[in-house]
C-alpha cells in the first residue's frame, strides 16, 4: 500500500475579491457620502432614547454592517422589511424598514448607511423606519449565527435577544389545528414559560399542516409590547425529533502539535451557554491544518479565527494519507443520537504550499464531476469498529462552494446494530457494548475534485472546512 508523510510548511492566502452588487444600485461609498463611522448594531440600537430619533447626519453619520437573518421566501415578513443581525461576539439584531419592497435574501451582507433616519421604538421593538434602498451596499454572502437558548431566557432579556435568530428546543405547539395559521403558542417541556409565533395572512406555509410531535423552532425573535415572539421565517423552521439537547462544539480552540499530529484537549464544549467539562479530544491524520480562512472564504468564515481544513481526499486503500478529524472521548457521548457536522466547500484555488515530496494543488471546482462530501465511520479508542452497515455513512454530496453546509449522521440503537451480527462472531455483541460505551468517531474529507496531475497520488486535493460540530442526544 503507498503511503506518504507529509507536513504542510507555507500557505499562500489568495487575494479576497469584493463582491459587485446586482440587487440595486449602490451609492459611492465613501466615508463623506456612506457615513463617517460604522458603528455596531448595538451602539445604533442605543441612540434610542424616546419613540422616534433622528440618527446624526453629516460628519456624525452613522453605518452598520450586517448579515440578513429573515427569508422573504416564506412571506412571514412584510416586503419592505428585513432583520439585519450583527457579525460580532454580540447577539445584536435590528429591524430595517425600507421605502419599497427590499430585494434582499436570507444571509446577504449589506453595509447600510442610516445616517439622518429614523430610530423608531415601535411597542419596544427598536427599528431603522423607510430606509432608501439606494443607501445600502451588498458585500456578498455572510455568516449566519443561530443561538439555542430557553423562552424563559428570551422573556428575561428580551432587549438582548430582540432582532436575533434563535432555536429552542424540547417543547411542542400547545394550541392550534396542526396548521400553521394565527397566532401559535410554543412551550418546553420542563418550563412554564411559553413564546407566541405568528403566521402572518398569505405566508407562504400559511395553512399548511405542521409535523407531528414538534420538538424545535428557530426563527427571529420580535417584541411586540408585552407580547413577545418568535416569528418563524418558513416552514423548514418548525421540525420533529426526539432530541432533547444539543451540545455543540465550535471548533474555536486552538491545537498543539504532539506526535505528527494535530491534537484538540478539552475543546469549548457548551450546552444551554454553560461550558461543559468533556473528554473530547480531536486529532487528524493526512493533509490537515487548523489555519485562518483562505481569502476566497473570507466573505462566509470569520478572519482572526482558525477553522479546521481537512485538505485532501484519499482513496479507502490509502488510509494512512486521508484527510480526516477522529472524536475521542471517554463516555460523554453515551446516548448520542444525531451527529450534526457544519462545514464549507472551500472556494480557494491555486498552489496552497508544498512538503519535499509533493506540492499542494487545489484545481477549480467543477460542479458537473466534482462534489464535497463527509465519511463518517465508528471508532473504538482510536480504533475502527464494524457496527453494521449504518456504523459507516457517507453525507450528500454538495455542489457548491463558500456555503456552510450540515451534514446530518443518525446513530443506530444497539437493535439497529445488532441485526448485523455475525454468527461466527461471538465477540460482536461486546463491541457493540464497548461502543456504546464509549463512541468514536472519524470524519473523513471524502470530496472530490478533477485531478489532471497522471502522477497525483490523491484524486485531487478538495479543502473542507469544519465550522461546527453539534451533538444531538
Amino acid at each position: 500500500m503507498k503511503t506518504r508523510k507529509y507536513s504542510l510548511t507555507s500557505i499562500v492566502l489568495m487575494t479576497l475579491l469584493s463582491a459587485a452588487c446586482n440587487k440595486t444600485t449602490a451609492p459611492d461609498l465613501s466615508p463623506v457620502r456612506f457615513g463617517t463611522k460604522v458603528v455596531s448594531i448595538a451602539q445604533l440600537k442605543a441612540l434610542s432614547t424616546g419613540q422616534t430619533v433622528k440618527i446624526p447626519d453629516g460628519t456624525d453619520g452613522k453605518q452598520i454592517v450586517g448579515v440578513v437573518i429573515s427569508d422573504k421566501t416564506g412571506k412571514n415578513i412584510d416586503p419592505n422589511t428585513i432583520v439585519l443581525q450583527s457579525e460580532g461576539t454580540d447577539t445584536a439584531g435590528i429591524v430595517i424598514n425600507f421605502d419599497s419592497i427590499a430585494p434582499f435574501t436570507l444571509g446577504d451582507r449589506l453595509s447600510i448607511n442610516v445616517s439622518g433616519q429614523q430610530l423608531v421604538n415601535q411597542q419596544g421593538e427598536i427599528l431603522v423606519s423607510k430606509v432608501p434602498l439606494s443607501q445600502v451596499q451588498y458585500m456578498g454572502k455572510g455568516y449566519i449565527k443561530m443561538y439555542s437558548t430557553t423562552a424563559n431566557d428570551l422573556v428575561k432579556n428580551a432587549d438582548k435577544w430582540n432582532g436575533t435568530l434563535v432555536t429552542l428546543y424540547d417543547g411542542a405547539f400547545i394550541n392550534g389545528n396542526g396548521k400553521y395559521d394565527g397566532t401559535l403558542t410554543f412551550k418546553e417541556t420542563d418550563s412554564t414559560q411559553v413564546i407566541k409565533s405568528t403566521i402572518l395572512s398569505g405566508a407562504e406555509f400559511e395553512h399548511t399542516a405542521y409535523p407531528e410531535g414538534i420538538n424545535t423552532i428557530t426563527g427571529i425573535f420580535r417584541t411586540n409590547g408585552k407580547d413577545h415572539f418568535v416569528q418563524i421565517r418558513t416552514a423548514a423552521d418548525v421540525t420533529s425529533s426526539t432530541i432533547t439537547r444539543i451540545v455543540t462544539d465550535n471548533m474555536i480552540g486552538l491545537g498543539i502539535t504532539r506526535y505528527g499530529r494535530y491534537y484538540w484537549e478539552q475543546p469549548y464544549l457548551y450546552d444551554g451557554g454553560k461550558f461543559e467539562t468533556t473528554d473530547f479530544r480531536y486529532t487528524t491524520n493526512g493533509q490537515t491544518a487548523y489555519t485562518q480562512p483562505y481569502s476566497a472564504d473570507a466573505g462566509i468564515l470569520s478572519p482572526g479565527r482558525s477553522y479546521l481544513h481537512l485538505l485532501n481526499y484519499a482513496p479507502p486503500e490509502y488510509y494512512s494519507s486521508r484527510s480526516q478529524c477522529n472524536i475521542e472521548n471517554q463516555g460523554s457521548l453515551q446516548g448520542l443520537k444525531e451527529l450534526r457536522v457544519s462545514f464549507i466547500g472551500s472556494a480557494v484555488t491555486g498552489v496552497l504550499g508544498s512538503s519535499e515530496a509533493d506540492t499542494i494543488t487545489v484545481r477549480p471546482f467543477n460542479p458537473a464531476v466534482d462534489s464535497f462530501r463527509l465519511y463518517l465511520e465508528f471508532t473504538n479508542n482510536g480504533y475502527l469498529v464494524n457496527l453494521g452497515p449504518a456504523a459507516s455513512q457517507y453525507s450528500i454530496a454538495y455542489k457548491q462552494t463558500g456555503k456552510i453546509y450540515t451534514a446530518v449522521f443518525r446513530i443506530p440503537t444497539r437493535h439497529e446494530m445488532m441485526k448485523y451480527a455475525p454468527i461466527d462472531d461471538p465477540n460482536y455483541a461486546v463491541s457493540v457494548s464497548n461502543w456504546l460505551a464509549a463512541p468514536g468517531f472519524n470524519i473523513t474529507n471524502f470530496s472530490t475534485r478533477t485531478d489532471t496531475d497522471p502522477n497525483s497520488w490523491y484524486e485531487g486535493y478538495a479543502p473542507v472546512v469544519i465550522t461546527k460540530i453539534e451533538y444531538a442526544f
